[in-house]
């Protein structure tokens, strides 16, 4: 079996969740590398289901959020990373992804990306300069 055997690959895939079920966390792990991968239509479609097998786990939902962003819909993206934040209000990276996207997509809003940006760092996400710089 080559690497690069799509085929293959895929069919292992199927046999992997035929057999071990609606694992979340799998999911929401096979979906992130195949978002690496640049396969964001897969990762959307692991993730998706990971949010469905779990509604209540975090990773799942930030993990659905940036495979939106990656995928060019920031609006999706956001509303998967608040529903993160609304299950663990110091979810660090959906705060993160949240001040990132309301300072660089149209309209930007740098009031609210300063808010999502401290809450960011407050809750253990490592300071940025060049971010502090655009938000000032």
């Amino acid at each position: 079996w080559a690497i690069d055997d799509h085929d293959n690959a895929n069919m292992l895939l199927d046999r992997y969740f035929t057999t071990t079920g609606r694992n979340a966390d799998a999911m929401v792990l096979i979906g992130r590398i195949c978002l690496d991968e640049n396969n964001w239509q897969r990762a959307l479609a692991l993730t998706s289901w990971a949010t469905v097998a779990a509604p209540g786990n975090v990773n799942a939902q930030f993990s659905l959020g940036a495979v939106f962003l990656s995928a060019g819909q920031p609006a999706l993206a956001k509303a998967c990373f608040r529903k993160a934040i609304a299950l663990e209000p110091d979810h660090g990276e959906s705060l993160m992804a949240l001040a990132i996207i309301y300072a660089t997509v149209e309209p930007r809003n740098l009031k609210d990306a300063k808010e999502f940006y401290e809450k960011a760092v407050a809750a253990g996400q490592p300071r940025d300069a060049a971010f502090e710089a655009v938000v000032k």
